[in-house]
């Protein structure tokens, strides 16, 4: 099991991150990836980028950085549990991918339910694709509803590197979630989550994990170039082969 593309990293914009753009390709281009996604945190935690840096995406960034494709996202911070984020209306045209997280920051404490409805309101957002590291123990969810509802939506879930390195508690659910996305037939996407080059796309444990439950290659979306196209064409109008 692979994946060619690594869509959740975080550059100096984000100001705990500490690689910049185009380091990042570089790196994701030295591991032999044909494409990576920019997704810097949303403008509602502290270090978020600045909204400045979003509206000018689309006309500033070019597709090929350091040789690879270059994908323009948002880590989205989900703000209540109304499913709220902080990707402001007239950045609509802006991105090509949308991750919803849920950090401490933007969201603070919560409970099974107040976690579950977030999860399950902001799946109906039209910019969110992916919902980021939600395996996180603080913020256990009725996985079996919110991913019901994915394969509903043709959303998906990602199974996070950065968890496997920082987060070993939660390793549990990720195991969890995984299974009910492959009983489901919804789209995982492993990524490294990284914030800093040297660990794009370095996904070797979360990919073992899903080796060992059997999870099906095919439900790996960023495992397979051709896959990951038509999703973005299907959804987005992109053509990422160009």
């Amino acid at each position: 099991m692979k994946i060619v593309a690594d869509l959740h990293t975080h550059s100096v914009v984000s100001t705990h991150a500490y690689s910049t753009i185009y380091e990042n390709c570089r790196a994701a281009y030295e591991r032999g990836l044909f494409a990576i996604a920019t997704t810097d945190h949303g403008p509602k935690i502290e270090d978020g980028a600045h909204p400045y840096f979003f509206r000018g995406l689309s006309h500033i960034l070019p597709r090929h950085v350091g040789g690879v494709y270059l994908i323009r996202g948002i880590e989205a911070n989900i703000l209540n549990e109304a499913g709220d984020v902080d990707i402001f209306p007239e950045w609509s045209d802006v991105f090509d991918f949308g991750i919803a997280s849920i950090h401490e920051a933007s969201f603070g404490k919560s409970d099974f339910d107040r976690t579950t409805n977030a999860y399950l309101n902001v799946l109906d957002n039209p910019n969110i694709d992916l919902l980021g590291h939600s395996g996180t123990i603080e913020y256990t969810y009725d996985f079996e509803r919110v991913i019901k509802k994915c394969a509903d939506l043709g959303k998906m879930i990602e199974i996070n590197a950065a968890t496997f390195r920082y987060r070993e508690s939660s390793l549990k659910n990720c195991r969890e979630i995984a299974k009910l996305c492959a009983k489901h037939g919804v789209y995982v996407m492993v990524n490294s989550d990284s914030h800093i080059c040297e660990t794009v796309g370095v996904v070797d444990e979360p990919l073992r994990m899903l080796e060992e439950i059997n999870f099906p290659e095919e439900l790996v979306i960023n495992g397979d170039i051709q896959r990951l196209a038509k999703f973005f064409a299907d959804k987005k109008g992109l053509n990422i082969l160009e």
